[in-house]
């Protein structure tokens, strides 16, 4: 198997200083030219995306030697926000996918809709997975969601 190198990285959706933190984060992937990235907290704001560029596409107009999905996990229309994960590649996308998570309404910490996002690519002769996730806040809501997380997983052969 070929090596390949991972980053994974909550970005903190639109919490200040994006625009700084924007700039160092694309340092650090140019610097660390990682092969794949999960992103968490990925945002689109109708009121604070530049140019009309949700994060994800700002970060790829300054990465172009990446490819990219994003799946909102969450949305609120009327405040035009969504939320959620994007998978980073310098390998084409062979196929993704993405599951809802469930969620305890009643309890205050596990309020957010997730999800897990998957991206399949091939790489070195290999069929490699990455699944990106952003857990629950609440423990109870950590522990059931692993197990949906693992179900999920399990769907797919192949090293992960």
């Amino acid at each position: 198997m070929s090596r390949i190198s991972i980053l994974s990285l909550n970005i903190w959706n639109y919490n200040e200083p994006w625009m700084h933190r924007r700039n160092l984060i694309i340092d650090l992937v140019k610097r660390s030219s990682p092969d794949l990235i999960g992103f968490q907290e990925v945002r689109h704001d109708g009121n604070r995306d530049v140019d009309g560029k949700n994060q994800a596409e700002q970060l790829a107009e300054f990465l172009p030697d990446y490819q990219y999905i994003f799946r909102p996990a969450q949305c609120d229309p009327e405040r035009d926000q969504w939320e959620g994960l994007a998978i980073f590649s310098r390998h084409p996308f062979v196929n993704s996918s993405f599951t809802e998570l469930s969620r305890d309404s009643s309890d205050n910490r596990d309020n957010h809709q997730r999800i897990v996002l998957h991206g399949e690519f091939q790489i070195g002769g290999e069929r490699i997975h990455l699944f990106d996730t952003h857990l629950s806040l609440s423990r109870d809501g950590r522990v059931r969601t692993t197990r949906e997380i693992t179900a999920f997983t399990d769907q797919y052969p192949g090293p992960k």
